[in-house]
């Protein structure tokens, strides 16, 4: 059975970083222009391949003396020139994301989405290439396909000046100017409490909470995070990346010291994976250390959910149940200038 559109997106996004041999991300402050470059390299070549297309279309164009043609077709091939140069040249700026001070999660983790989105750009470009090349082999008019190449690529430029703002800025951007700059990739974007930081305030059915510590996995085959909002007793929010996925509420459990069988559960494991983890609390982070995950679920209850970490043999559990995603709001700490 065909897979749903957004189903397909959200796993070309999941993807899209793949393609970038070494990429680390943004959490580490020395790795952070070596990902940028490594980013900007791999987009800026993804679009030389399709530029290359476009003007063999021209040069076919000329040869056929077909040359009230030309002009639409060479705009294409200058908004993607302008494109790869914009990419290519880009500054990487002292300040903002490459300072000294601690930057924004938010800003960072709209950076992993802009890079998701910039390397998907180049998939969203080649259908229009296609029509173009489909048209000049049928000896049909290319004008409205070269528009469509010359569209196609003034959006990404608008998503590439969003990106570089974060960059130069280090602060997140505005959530609608980054909703519409990512479209269509914002239709599969997580839900916005995956953004929260310590500091921040949650809303869950009208009861606030102000989180306090973050666990973030950035792992494979899925990614997640979990908020505490509570500490007597003690309540985490689990949210996962994935668009759609599950938000649920957990409180920590004694874990196994082996296997993935909680004690006075019916949860069975349906997921594992491993990844790159992270705790965050008030004094910071603790930095970046390998982490081992389990998903687990009820056969007979499908909204009781649990959760195994192993940090190198440091287990941690968690159990409890599905919260709706439109029951969770989120309110950003506002910052106070002394």
């Amino acid at each position: 059975m065909t897979e749903r559109p957004e189903e397909m997106l959200e796993q070309r996004l999941r993807e899209a970083l793949d393609r970038v041999p070494g990429y680390r991300g943004y959490r580490l402050k020395e790795e952070r222009r070596d990902a940028d470059r490594r980013v900007r390299a791999a987009v800026a070549d993804a679009y030389a391949a399709e530029l290359a297309r476009v003007e063999r279309v021209g040069r076919d164009l000329a040869n056929a003396r077909r040359l009230g043609e030309i002009a639409a077709v060479e705009r294409a091939s200058q908004a993607i020139r302008h494109y790869i140069d914009r990419v290519r040249t880009a500054s990487p700026g002292y300040g903002g994301l490459f300072g000294e001070r601690d930057i924004d999660g938010v800003a960072l983790d709209q950076l992993r989405l802009f890079d998701e989105s910039l390397l998907l750009g180049v998939d969203e470009l080649q259908p229009a290439i296609d029509r173009l090349e489909a048209a000049i082999t049928a000896g049909q008019p290319l004008g409205p396909a070269a528009d469509l190449v010359s569209r196609t690529v003034e959006s990404q430029i608008i998503r590439f000046d969003t990106r570089q703002e974060v960059i130069d800025t280090g602060h997140a951007a505005d959530r609608d100017g980054v909703l519409a700059a990512l479209q269509p990739v914002a239709e599969v974007i997580p839900h916005e409490a995956y953004s929260a930081q310590p500091g921040d305030a949650i809303s869950i059915l009208g009861d606030d909470y102000l989180v306090d510590a973050k666990i973030d996995v950035d792992g494979r085959p899925h990614s997640f995070r979990l908020f505490r909002i509570a500490r007597e007793p003690e309540e985490w929010l689990f949210v996962s990346r994935e668009p759609g996925g599950h938000l649920i509420r957990m409180s920590p459990v004694t874990p196994p010291e082996r296997g993935t069988i909680i004690p006075d559960t019916n949860l069975r494991q349906f997921a594992a994976g491993t990844g790159d983890g992270e705790v965050i609390g008030e004094r910071g982070s603790d930095g970046l250390r390998a982490v081992r995950y389990a998903l687990l679920e009820d056969a007979e209850d499908p909204d009781e959910f649990g959760l195994i970490l192993d940090w190198d043999g440091a287990r941690q559990a968690f159990v409890g149940r599905l919260t709706e995603p439109l029951d969770v709001e989120v309110f950003r700490r506002t910052e106070t200038v002394g």
